[in-house]
Formats: C-alpha cells, sequence, structure tokens
C-alpha cells in the first residue's frame, strides 16, 4: 500500500507543489494587504482560514481525481494486491497532504504569535490542537464518502453514472448527520468535538477568546463505526468491479 501511495504522490507531485505553493502567495498576499489597508485583525484571520479551507478541498478533489484514476487504470488492475489497498492508498495520500497543510498552518500560526502576540489568544495552541483534530478527522471522512460516491458512480456504464455517484455523496454526508441528529440530539450531533469562539475577543486585546470545549464520545464512535462499514462497501464493490 505504502507504494502504491508513494506513486500516487509521484504523479500528482506538481499539482501539490503547485498548491503548496498558491497556498504561501495567498497568505502572504493577505498579510501584506492587512499592514498596507490597515484591515481588522478577524477579518485577516477569517482570509486566511478560508484560504487554508479552500486549500483542503482543492487537495480532497485532487484524491478524489487519483482514485478515480485508479479505479479505471488497466495497469493498476494488473497488479497482484489485495483490493482494500487499492481503497486505502489514496486516503493516506489525502492524510498525507492533510497533515502538510496543519503543519503549514502551525508555522502560520507560530509566525503570528512572535508578530502580533496580542492577535493570538493564551489558550489558543490548546483549542487549536483539539480543533485541527476535528478537521483533519472531518476531512478523511468527507474523503472516505466520496470515494464510495466515486466507486458507486464508476460501478454504472450509462450516462447518469455521474449524478448517482452525486446523489450517493449527498445521501451519505445529509443521511448521517440526520442519523446523529436522531441518536445524539442537536447539541451532540455532526462533530466528535465542539467549541465557540467568540470573535468579538477579550477586553484585553485579543481577537478571539474560545470559552467551551467538549468532547462528544458517542458521535465520535458512531463515525468511527460509519467510516468502517464504508470502506467495506467500497472495497466489496472495487473487488465485485461491477462494469468497470
Amino acid at each position: 500500500m505504502l507504494k502504491l501511495m508513494k506513486y500516487d504522490l509521484r504523479r500528482n507531485r506538481d499539482k501539490i507543489w503547485g498548491s503548496l505553493a498558491v497556498i504561501i502567495l495567498l497568505q502572504t498576499a493577505v498579510w501584506v494587504s492587512s499592514r498596507v489597508s490597515h484591515w481588522d485583525q478577524q477579518a485577516e484571520f477569517i482570509l486566511s482560514t478560508t484560504v487554508y479551507v479552500i486549500s483542503g478541498v482543492v487537495l480532497l478533489v485532487q484524491a478524489g481525481i487519483t482514485y478515480g484514476y485508479n479505479l479505471k487504470s488497466y495497469h493498476r488492475r494488473l497488479l497482484p494486491i489485495k483490493t482494500v489497498f487499492t481503497v486505502l492508498s489514496p486516503l493516506l495520500m489525502y492524510m498525507i497532504l492533510m497533515l502538510g497543510i496543519i503543519v503549514l498552518a502551525a508555522l502560520h500560526l507560530g509566525l503570528y504569535s512572535l508578530l502580533d502576540p496580542h492577535m493570538i489568544p493564551d489558550n489558543t495552541w490548546y483549542y487549536a490542537t483539539e480543533g485541527v483534530i476535528q478537521l483533519f478527522v472531518s476531512a478523511c471522512f468527507m474523503m472516505v464518502i466520496l470515494m464510495l460516491s466515486i466507486t458507486v458512480a464508476n460501478s454504472f456504464s450509462n450516462r447518469a453514472s455521474v449524478w448517482i455517484g452525486i446523489v450517493t455523496f449527498f445521501v451519505l454526508q445529509n443521511g448521517l448527520s440526520w442519523l446523529e441528529y436522531l441518536l445524539f440530539g442537536p447539541n451532540n450531533s455532526g462533530s466528535a468535538f465542539q467549541f465557540e469562539i467568540n470573535v468579538e475577543g477579550p477586553a484585553s486585546g485579543g481577537m478571539a477568546d474560545i470559552t467551551r470545549n467538549l468532547f462528544q464520545i458517542g458521535p465520535l464512535l458512531f463515525e468511527a463505526a460509519f467510516v468502517a462499514v464504508v470502506l467495506y462497501v467500497t472495497t466489496l464493490l472495487v473487488k465485485r468491479k461491477v462494469d468497470l
């Protein structure tokens, strides 16, 4: 599986390095513009966060395209490997890419701590760590659902296959949120980790004040079981290679 993942990384190397370069350039542009135009710190924080979120979505799309290519690749199907490795290698690649984004964001936050200490509340690093865990788990969860949707779409040879995959993606995503709402209630559904941020900031001048942090074991276990089922179904469909 590691060899498959390395091959996927090499094949997407130029796109990955290009994405990272764009992230750095955009963050530099945000920082310079905020200093020249004297932006509000909240606006600067929101724009910087938006860049990282969009970057995660772009990497998700790239990983999904890679997985779809692997399903249709004739030479990949000839390799004497277990079917589950075909499913897990793009997921592992995406996890590594997301870790790269997280490291870049941590360096960015550390730079802010050095240049603008008043911009970062004292408890930011503690809560940011749990927030990053939440985002990382959510991103991997989205990748798992995307892979199943792509597999379902490739299980049909008609023109509606793309739409079938899209419908599958939204049904799974919204269906999970609905089930969590029924099982755990409105306050405990949709996220294993929850926290609130007061963007108005404390009186001392910090731009954000994190006021609450909860760890929800129920949704976490439920989502883990859901991911296991989705990976099993995806592997089963790939193994059968329906109409591929």
